[in-house]
């Protein structure tokens, strides 16, 4: 099953990430790097509080170690890119590698009832 909801939660609370790694490391702009990234942050702490629904431990994975392998082939396309790509393509696709590991796993998820 696919929590739809719960994906495009993390998805979106993944483009301050985002935007902040590429104004960091690509545009060298470290004014709005810090915006985006304190945006994140902010937005981290309003989603995932102790009370809010959408913890991960409300949401437990659909499919048999999904993550474990997901992570995996994430990790090893990480490090292949590190070593054969050079850095302006590093910069710019590094941040949706690190936010799909947590993303994609997101939408393969059902929501348990919390304690």
């Amino acid at each position: 099953m696919i929590d739809w909801h719960y994906g495009f939660i993390n998805l979106l609370s993944y483009i301050p990430f985002i935007l902040a790694w590429i104004s960091f490391t690509h545009f060298q702009n470290a004014t709005w790097g810090i915006i985006f990234f304190l945006i994140f942050l902010i937005v981290l702490l309003l989603l995932f509080s102790k009370k809010s629904p959408y913890q991960e431990k409300y949401h437990q994975t659909t499919f048999n170690h999904f993550d474990g392998i997901f992570r995996t082939i994430l990790v090893v396309i990480a490090l292949l890119l590190v070593w054969l790509a050079p850095d302006f393509v590093f910069d710019l696709v590094m941040p949706f590698i690190i936010a799909a590991s947590n993303i994609i796993p997101s939408f393969f998820t059902e929501k348990v009832e919390g304690p």
